[in-house]
């Protein structure tokens, strides 16, 4: 199945190995903008690096979800723009 996710925003939990690793990944490849969120702030930093030639716009942020909250918090940090950008080298 070919689907496009041109236009859209990705925001990926666990994104800094494994699964959401790989989710992000496919995200980016169908064209998604891609938030990653984890709470290893270097992994998820070096993911988002990583993403960089396959999304026209990758972003991270420290997320810890097992906090009551965590989740509605990281969506808003992430809608504020509390993303960081990716500092390509």
């Amino acid at each position: 199945m070919n689907l496009s996710f041109e236009n859209k925003v990705a925001l990926v939990t666990g994104a800094a190995s494994g699964m959401g690793l790989t989710t992000a990944r496919a995200f980016a490849e169908a064209g998604a903008a891609v938030a990653l969120a984890d709470v290893n702030e270097n992994a998820v930093r070096s993911a988002a690096e990583e993403l960089v030639p396959s999304s026209r716009a990758t972003r991270w942020l420290h997320a810890l979800l097992s906090d009551p909250g965590g989740a509605s918090d990281t969506w808003r940090r992430r809608s504020q723009g509390d993303c960081r950008p990716v500092q390509c080298r």
